[in-house]
């Protein structure tokens, strides 16, 4: 061995613990944490650092420091909370009125929505680049529950009265989804986006809801999940596999600045963890929103009647007769979840021939998102056979009419738990067969089981469906006609 190489090993091999701290100091650098001040700026401004008074009356100033992420394995709760300047993660619904003294002097509290998905598989992805429409809106609705929360608990409104966003000093200053990209949030033809805008109505401008990604994923949500760098991990499903989820994720230092300035933005973060949100999730998708007044049906459609008041100015116009009942059919015919051509083409004959309904034969993909949202709004009976379709029923107004029908497919409960948040009355048929209201109402869980392991092979009984959805559609005129009356 070269005189000089024995050299070279033996001054290694003699100051190897001196190299050692060396490397491991400039490889923290690169890695610093971001509750570093370098990283993290403090609030500068004293003057604006709310107070919070604690059990034993002492009044203690709140730090001046940014929020930290929490671990994301230790979101045990459906919704738990971050604030500024505190150091633990809470239980959001135990301490949503320590948020109370961000609106004093009357200042809006800022508050950043994140979206976390306890999984490895990234099942909530659609195939096609974007998120799913139903789990997306799960987030949002659990989400917008808490925000509403936080609008009643910091401007407590008046008795008999609901504050909706619209009307309190709260402000989504961002939805965050540290295991999506910016691009797969925002969703095809930017839905999502509009989604969120309507939800959390800001302003009256599309796109006004900051909506945050990997891009902006801090260094402990990165650490913590290796494959949030955009790579598909191992055993996810096949069909999302093939889309080979590729994305290209900013550098480093990029992504902090990213980060940095999304933490700045918010005076607490609510983090939603569908996967916590219900114990019995996989059996009735996520029942709690549909608990009886857990959600605010009330605020929802005031703030999305709202939100697509303002933001519809532009477009053309085609206000419903307020006093005709409005019956919209969501075709999917060209769709492998499609209405058997005889009763597809019964229920277009039907509603187009009956004299007291004006009749909506939709194919929604022909128009933009905000159309489709606006011509929802405008429903009051929806139609369709199961899928994403049906979830524009959340645009309709409350206690509105759902059908949604079973050929082929099999039975789960997404869009029936939709209908009993929003009040809807609801009308089930798998192959023809009305679904008793009751076990629909109780969310009974053996009925997804029952239906599809049972009566797959049953046999199709297309005249029990019509006459059930006639009595059906005569109790919704005959309602609508009885309120109609009261209004005058």
């Amino acid at each position: 061995m070269p005189s000089t190489t024995k050299q070279v090993l033996q001054m290694l091999s003699k100051h190897s613990l001196y190299i050692m701290l060396v490397l491991g100091s400039f490889i923290s650098l690169l890695h610093l944490p971001f509750s570093n001040d370098r990283i993290l700026p403090e609030w500068n401004d004293e003057s604006m650092l709310p107070t919070l008074r604690g059990g034993d009356n002492r009044t203690k100033r709140f730090k001046a420091t940014t929020w930290e992420p929490p671990h994301p394995f230790n979101l045990t709760h459906c919704m738990s909370l971050r604030i500024k300047g505190v150091e633990e993660t809470l239980n959001f619904e135990d301490n949503v009125h320590l948020l109370k003294p961000f609106a004093e002097n009357g200042r809006n509290v800022r508050v950043g929505v994140s979206l976390y998905e306890d999984s490895n598989d990234f099942w909530s992805l659609n195939g096609n680049g974007y998120v799913h429409l139903y789990h997306y809106l799960e987030f949002i609705l659990y989400a917008y529950t808490a925000m509403d929360q936080v609008a009643n608990t910091v401007a407590p409104p008046a008795a008999g009265h609901e504050t909706s966003l619209s009307e309190s000093p709260v402000q989504v200053a961002w939805v965050h989804a540290p295991h999506f990209t910016r691009k797969e949030l925002k969703g095809d033809k930017d839905t999502n986006q509009m989604i969120a805008d309507l939800a959390f109505w800001q302003s009256s401008i599309l796109g006004t809801t900051k909506l945050k990604g990997l891009e902006d994923n801090d260094d402990k949500t990165r650490a913590m999940h290796p494959q949030y760098t955009g790579k598909m991990p191992d055993g996810v499903l096949e069909w999302v596999r093939e889309k080979k989820r590729q994305y290209q994720i900013p550098r480093n230092s990029k992504r902090r600045n990213n980060w940095s300035t999304m933490a700045e933005e918010a005076d607490a973060v609510i983090f939603v963890n569908r996967h916590r949100c219900d114990h019995m999730a996989l059996g009735v998708m996520h029942a709690k929103l549909s608990n009886p007044g857990y959600f605010p049906s009330e605020a929802w459609s005031k703030d999305i009647a709202q939100g697509l008041k303002d933001t519809t100015s532009s477009l053309e116009q085609k206000e419903k007769d307020k006093n005709k009942f409005v019956a919209c059919y969501i075709d999917r015919q060209n769709n492998a979840r499609r209405m058997p051509d005889e009763e597809h083409e019964w229920l277009v004959q039907t509603l187009t021939d009956h004299p007291d309904v004006s009749f909506r034969h939709l194919h929604m993909e022909r128009y933009p998102a905000l159309e489709q949202f606006r011509i929802s709004h405008t429903c009051n009976m929806m139609i369709g056979v199961h899928g994403n379709g049906l979830s524009h029923m959340l645009w309709m107004p409350k206690g509105s009419w759902v059908v949604e029908y079973w050929w082929d497919t099999d039975f789960v409960w997404c869009y029936g738990v939709l209908a009993l948040l929003m009040n809807h009355d609801f009308r089930a048929f798998w192959r023809g067969k009305p679904i008793l209201q009751q076990r629909i109402l109780d969310r009974d869980v053996s009925l997804q089981s029952e239906l599809n392991e049972k009566l797959r092979h049953s046999k199709i009984d297309t005249e029990l469906s019509r006459r059930e959805f006639n009595e059906f559609l005569n109790n919704a005129l005959a309602k609508f006609a009885k309120d109609q009356e009261s209004k005058q």
